[in-house]
């Protein structure tokens, strides 16, 4: 939001406290924590800021409160805390987070400005969609500037 204050989005799936979070593969991941009812929390869930929706991920093997969590090339990794019976943990678990093929990144990284663009997906040809895309960004045409920009990113990116 281009807004100068806070701003509430989605609650999550589940309440928690002493959670971890991170931000890895364009989501929001949080895992573990504290629920508020004496359960020590081995579930993860994911924000997807493009759709706002929170979406569960695989549990941890193990139910941990205050760890740390870190993204690392695509990786979660989850890191000590401690467990139900208030014990610390020198445990450390990872998830591979899976990421677009460059098969398809293009086209979903496409819907996904179209969306914040407000355009909608009715145009059957893929120029047609980027030429509607640099039309809305650049103001009109600029010889493919928006087609280079997106190969550049995917080159970046991936």
């Amino acid at each position: 939001p281009a807004t100068k204050g806070w701003s509430l989005i989605t609650n999550m799936n589940l309440q928690r406290s002493s959670c971890a979070a991170v931000s890895l593969c364009g989501k929001l991941i949080v895992v573990g924590g504290y629920d508020g009812e004496g359960k020590f929390l081995a579930a993860c869930e994911a924000y997807n800021p493009t759709t706002r929706q929170w979406s569960s991920i695989p549990s941890m093997q193990t139910k941990r409160s205050g760890c740390a969590a870190v993204g690392v090339d695509g990786t979660l990794y989850v890191i000590g805390g401690e467990n139900a019976s208030r014990e610390s943990l020198s445990s450390m678990e990872f998830l591979k987070m899976s990421t677009p093929s460059p098969k398809t990144s293009m086209t979903s990284r496409l819907d996904a400005l179209e969306e914040a663009a407000g355009l909608e997906n009715d145009s059957s040809a893929f120029k047609k969609r980027i030429e509607s895309l640099e039309m809305r960004v650049f103001g009109d045409l600029q010889e493919g500037a928006m087609r280079a920009t997106i190969a550049k990113l995917e080159f970046e990116i991936l």
